[in-house]
């Protein structure tokens, strides 16, 4: 069982600790990319389309909660509940809300789905030591799993290997020597790897796990440089990124930060930011900007600055898009008034195509100020 994982650390110690040979491991120099390209939506994603979610209640759900989507079910998270949908954006119901109760939650830390079950697998900020489990199709808490471990999982440290094997990802900061493991549907931990095996200084932010559809790997990030394959218990370093003047909360609080926006099967898409911590007796502030995107070939070990997007479905053209991906699925979402200003600017192109003018037309005019987000979603290649 392969997966992906990147986590922070010093290259040098990455490579003499988790990598027991001598081939070279691929660095990217993010401060030299070789040219640049821009990127139309469709060169990554497939059956792209757009959704807006039924309205429920006489006010629009948060603009700022985040989704899950799969084949059949769309999971809408905000701050005090969380939304089910069907996979076209029809509402089917409440299904938790915030509280301390037995079926409400404080904060989803980590989530996944089993749409073949239809079973969410979740784990909730104020409930240690157990992954709860909620049924699509009834809206009902079943028998949780017991951890072996008491104590909570990572941000989004919780994916679905398969109907039987969940893959779990242990706080950063818990005492068990444990980094992650994988966990039998009866509790039993089936292999792991100890958090001595890599074991970098600490970031200050959480770790995640993120799947690639293509390979059934997975990624395992942090605020790190290095992506991982992961198989069984065996880590193996597939390439390191290197920025000059890198943020790290210990001596440089006003630095750049990479990431991996997105990881498809040939090619990554590679995020660079500034960060400024700002530090004072009552309180620490972060600011964050964007400060360059790249592509960045795994075929052929090159890399490029992305000068725009160009979302095709709605021929709008930016500087740079914010996406999130759902092991098959990537998701871009717009308030109500912001698609509805894109419209409104890509009517005014000369050179649309017909087809492309009357969705952009029709959609125009259907859109309301009060709607509740939409969702332009699309199939990752």
């Amino acid at each position: 069982m392969k997966f992906y994982i990147q986590y922070l650390a010093i290259i040098s110690i990455l490579l003499s600790s988790c990598s027991g040979d001598s081939k070279t491991l691929p660095l990217i120099d993010i401060d030299n990319p070789k040219g640049s390209v821009d990127l139309n939506l469709s060169e990554i994603l497939d059956d792209i389309r757009l959704i807006n979610l039924e309205m429920i209640e006489d006010e629009p759900i948060p603009q700022n909660g985040f989704q899950w989507i799969g084949e059949e079910h769309l999971l809408y998270f905000g701050r005090d509940k969380v939304y089910q949908y069907t996979a076209d954006g029809s509402f089917v119901r409440i299904l938790m809300k915030r509280g301390q109760g037995p079926e409400e939650f404080s904060t989803v830390m980590a989530y996944d789905v089993d749409e073949t079950k239809d079973l969410l697998y979740w784990s909730n900020q104020g409930t240690s030591g157990k992954i709860l489990i909620t049924d699509l199709k009834s809206g009902e808490q079943l028998a949780p799993i017991s951890l072996p471990y008491d104590t909570r999982l990572s941000h989004n440290g919780l994916k679905l290997i398969d109907e039987n094997t969940l893959l779990c990802l242990s706080d950063k900061y818990s005492e068990e020597d444990i980094m992650f493991y994988y966990l039998s549907m009866d509790g039993t931990v089936e292999e792991g790897l100890p958090r001595n095996n890599l074991d970098p200084p600490s970031s200050g932010r959480g770790t995640f796990l993120k799947k690639n559809h293509n390979s059934g790997k997975f990624n395992f990030l942090e605020n790190t440089d290095t992506l991982y394959s992961i198989e069984g218990n065996t880590l193996e370093p597939v390439f390191s990124m290197l920025v000059s003047d890198r943020f790290n909360y210990e001596d440089n609080l006003e630095g750049y930060m990479l990431t991996i926006k997105h990881l498809g099967s040939s090619y990554a898409i590679l995020g660079k930011n500034m960060l400024v911590v700002t530090r004072n007796e009552n309180s620490t502030t972060m600011n964050s900007e964007n400060a360059g995107t790249f592509l960045f070939d795994m075929h052929s070990f090159t890399l490029s600055s992305l000068n725009s997007w160009t979302i095709d479905y709605l021929a709008y053209t930016s500087e740079d898009v914010y996406f999130t991906t759902t092991d098959n699925f990537a998701v871009i979402k717009f308030d109500a008034l912001e698609l509805k200003a894109i419209c409104e600017e890509s009517i005014l192109k000369k050179d649309l195509d017909p087809e492309v003018r009357d969705r952009i037309t029709n959609l125009n005019m259907t859109i309301s100020e009060n709607d509740n987000p939409y969702l332009l979603i699309g199939k990752i290649r």
